[in-house]
């Protein structure tokens, strides 16, 4: 009897997680609801390769399930902008992390957003999401925060 009950319990609890965390993808954006996934502003402090050398540093510092993120590659972006990329392990699974970071055309800042995105699956249980914030976080303390 309770072996049916904990294989009930398993599809119920991966249902309820599938629920709250719908999709494969967390991104950031200006007019995010939640403040955490907000674009981030950081004052411009020296130049471009300066900001992007902070940031591919950042990467393989940080890690999920105790293993590291691996930098993929930087690309240049119009406009002055670059987009950083980088690959997050997850158990069995690779999710793929882009920091696309663009000049404020009217301040001098840099606006950084950020997508993560499951290779395999349709939900992803709220990982992604994970990967954006703990980047964020490890950014603005680099940065000595960010200005909303």
């Amino acid at each position: 009897m309770f072996l049916w009950f904990l294989l009930a319990l398993v599809p119920a609890t991966a249902a309820v997680l599938a629920i709250r965390h719908p999709g494969n993808v967390a991104q950031t954006r200006p007019d995010h609801p939640e403040p955490e996934l907000r674009t981030r502003r950081y004052p411009r402090r020296g130049d471009a390769a300066a900001f992007r050398q902070r940031i591919e540093s950042l990467i393989p510092s940080l890690s999920t399930y105790g293993k590291a993120w691996r930098l993929a590659g930087t690309v240049p972006a119009p406009g002055g902008g670059f987009a950083v990329k980088a690959e997050v392990p997850v158990l069995f699974f690779t999710d793929d992390l882009q920091v696309q970071v663009r000049p404020d055309p009217v301040n001098g800042y840099w606006l950084v957003d950020v997508v993560s995105r499951s290779r395999k699956g349709k939900s992803d249980l709220g990982e992604n999401r994970r990967h954006v914030v703990q980047l964020l976080a490890s950014l603005d303390h680099a940065s000595e925060g960010s200005e909303p």
